[in-house]
């Protein structure tokens, strides 16, 4: 996934497919007072897991900067405040 994603990035006007998700719809949950849709996935969990991984991965990387500037220490050595 991440070869693919990185052959895109130099050929935007490509596309890719990752294959679909099938889920189970069962029923509906109440916490609290709200209410949710149970969805039992039925395939493509490591679709899912990947893609978790990846978005948890982003949220790092872009909050470290951020959280540098917080800090008030620059992001590389070489960088003036």
């Amino acid at each position: 996934m991440f070869e693919d994603i990185d052959r895109l990035r130099s050929r935007p006007e490509q596309r890719h497919f990752m294959a679909t998700v099938v889920g189970l719809n069962r029923g509906l949950k109440t916490i609290i007072t709200d209410e949710y849709s149970v969805i039992e996935v039925v395939d493509g969990q490591q679709r899912l897991t990947t893609l978790i991984v990846l978005l948890k991965a982003i949220q790092l990387s872009l909050a470290e900067p951020f959280q540098a500037r917080r800090a008030g220490t620059p992001r590389h050595p070489h960088q003036a405040r």
